[in-house]
């Protein structure tokens, strides 16, 4: 309704006579006419998706929770985009960290936090945990830890978004690394649902392998960096949209009290 007031007052003026001896360009009328139907378009458009953003969502089924994540970033292409679809759906989800991107791209950190989202470690240099000893193990998680926090170190009111869950590079781990990890006061963070959005498959494949796994207390592992991720991005958005029209409740894994405690 607002946009055909809009239109029919441009009408009106545009179908005025003009006064006095100057006669108009005709092909500068066209821009006009032209400049000021796409602000009129731009401005209602854009009065629309902000509405959309906030429109409440249906009321999640409270036997259904899903629990999101996102490995290998921050990633300064690729992590806004992740951010967008979200805030979409108005979900929040545990980003584990590779402690040499997150120092670079301390920007991208903030944004991730400014959201909402919780922030989490996946090792300094993505090596197999495995292969280490205390020492080293100990630097590649601090280090992560610490390049996360002095990203957000102006923004106090985010230091509760670091997490202490660590997610081990590739998935392996075993009893030493359980052992060191408990010894730095961190959660080993695993997966249940495993997207395989890393395997270069089409959204709409990622969307069918999620959706024959999908049940309860799933641990989603998607990614956010790495490599190109345009896939993992439109995948999201279908995900998401399927989540929500089955009445799950999508949450980050790991908050600042600990993992969330899942069935299985």
């Amino acid at each position: 309704m607002r946009k055909f007031w809009l239109l029919l007052t441009l009408a009106l003026i545009l179908s005025l006579p003009f006064s006095g001896s100057v006669q108009a360009d005709p092909g500068s009328e066209t821009g006009q006419t032209q400049t000021l139907s796409a602000f009129v378009e731009n401005w209602t458009e854009s009065e629309v998706q902000d509405q959309a953003d906030t429109t409440p969502l249906p009321s999640a089924d409270p036997e259904k929770k899903a629990y999101l994540t996102f490995d290998d970033g921050p990633d300064p292409v690729w992590s806004p985009q992740v951010l967008a679809v979200l805030r979409k759906y108005q979900a929040h989800a545990t980003f584990y960290m590779i402690g040499r991107n997150s120092s670079t791209f301390q920007d991208t950190v903030l944004a991730i936090a400014s959201d909402g989202n919780t922030l989490a470690n996946h090792s300094y240099n993505h090596y197999d945990l495995t292969t280490l000893n205390f020492q080293g193990f100990s630097l590649e998680v601090g280090d992560t830890e610490q390049s996360i926090r002095n990203a957000l170190k102006d923004h106090p009111e985010l230091a509760s978004q670091v997490t202490k869950c660590l997610r081990p590079p590739y998935g392996k781990s075993n009893e030493t690394v359980y052992a060191y990890a408990t010894r730095m006061g961190y959660s080993i963070s695993m997966w249940n649902l495993d997207t395989r959005d890393w395997a270069g498959l089409a959204p709409e494949a990622i969307l069918a392998n999620f959706s024959d796994k999908l049940q309860p207390d799933r641990v989603i592992l998607f990614h956010d960096g790495g490599e190109d991720r345009q896939n993992t991005i439109e995948a999201l958005d279908l995900v998401l949209h399927e989540l929500i029209m089955q009445g799950y409740e999508i949450l980050p894994y790991c908050t600042e009290t600990g993992q969330a405690i899942i069935g299985g």
